[in-house]
């Protein structure tokens, strides 16, 4: 994964997600994705629509092309809607690996996930 700076040093700052101008929606899906070794940051917890133009702007801020989102959260679909509304294209899944682990093979879990391009 492609490292941002500003992320990386959001505990040295001392400053809220606020102050630094980040979404701590996408500092945590970027801390999360980073941690299971995906390469594009993925969103696997709700995203709630209020949310998502502090998201496309961060992204967008910090040369994010392209996320991919594996939640399987109800109300997903107004969530794509809104990623669309404000000019990403939504479209085209993929699989990514999570941090999980299966207990039977030892490997991580392998999620669907739908792929936003910002």
């Amino acid at each position: 994964m492609k490292e941002i700076k500003k992320f990386e040093n959001v505990t040295e700052t001392g400053k809220n997600f606020k102050e630094l101008g980040i979404s701590s929606t996408v500092y945590w899906a970027y801390q999360n994705s980073k941690e299971a070794g995906y390469d594009l940051i993925d969103f696997k917890d709700v995203i709630w629509e209020k949310d998502v133009k502090e998201i496309i702007s961060t992204c967008r801020e910090n040369e994010i092309d392209t996320i991919t989102i594996s939640g399987t959260y109800s109300g997903l679909l107004p969530i794509l809607a809104e990623f669309e509304k404000f000019g990403c294209k939504v479209g085209g899944m993929t699989e990514i690996k999570s941090s999980s682990i299966d207990l039977a093979t030892g490997k991580n879990k392998v999620f669907p996930a739908i792929v936003v391009n910002m």
